[in-house]
């Protein structure tokens, strides 16, 4: 999970990513015998796939999940009642979108073939290899063509 913004949660979410948005309180608290309170609440979708839902507990503990399944909007007006009521958010997080490796050039994989295959610039799906200028070099059998164009951009 990296550090994240407000458009980072909204992105997140609308694309199935992990995240959390984790707020704490500390501070007077008559309720209980200490006077003081000591808790988080967060809004996350915990794995990627997951609903999104409410956690939360007492700082330093795992908390408890509810509110499965909440959508986004949901989750956001809950958190600003929270920060009426005095919570802090301190961390935003995301899952980080996977990254796309680009596919090296089919001029690569050209360029490793004798005359006149190193010509080739383009290939088809029904395997019509053709140069720059469009002219047809070779024909393979399209099983060739797309495990070549699967490898290499065209």
């Amino acid at each position: 999970m990296i550090n994240a913004t407000h458009n980072d949660i909204r992105n997140a979410a609308a694309t199935g990513r992990a995240f959390c948005v984790y707020y704490e309180y500390s501070g007077y608290n008559d309720a209980n015998a200490s006077g003081r309170s000591s808790k988080f609440w967060c809004y996350e979708r915990p794995y990627k796939g997951a609903p999104i839902q409410v956690r939360y507990g007492k700082i330093g503990t795992e908390g408890q999940a509810r509110n499965q399944g909440i959508d986004l909007w949901d989750a956001c007006e809950r958190a600003n009642k929270k920060e009426n009521k005095g919570y802090n958010p301190v961390s935003t997080m995301v899952q980080a979108p996977a990254m796309v490796q680009a596919l090296p050039p089919l001029s690569e994989w050209a360029a490793t073939m004798p005359a006149p295959f190193n010509t080739i610039a383009a290939i088809d799906r029904g395997g019509r290899a053709t140069n720059a200028s469009g002219q047809l070099v070779c024909q393979m059998t399209p099983d060739d063509a797309n495990n070549i164009r699967a490898q290499y951009s065209a």
